[in-house]
């Protein structure tokens, strides 16, 4: 898609496994703000937050952030 369109921008210039870390975390966190949003996480895992704080953290740390 990128080359079809043929836009410049830092996606281009970046290796298929930094790009592959950067969606793999973006579906990571998009998951885990949907779980907090619909209710998923109350209950199972108290409380809630560090988990939420945990998990985000560890996902940033893979990516290098």
């Amino acid at each position: 898609m990128i080359r079809k369109t043929g836009k410049p921008g830092a996606i281009r210039s970046s290796s298929p496994h930094t790009l592959a870390r950067a969606v793999s975390a973006l579906v990571q966190l998009i998951g885990l703000i949907g779980f907090e949003l619909h209710g998923h996480l109350v209950g199972s895992l108290d409380p809630a937050t560090d988990f939420f704080a945990w998990t985000s953290e560890e996902t940033a740390d893979a990516i290098g952030l």
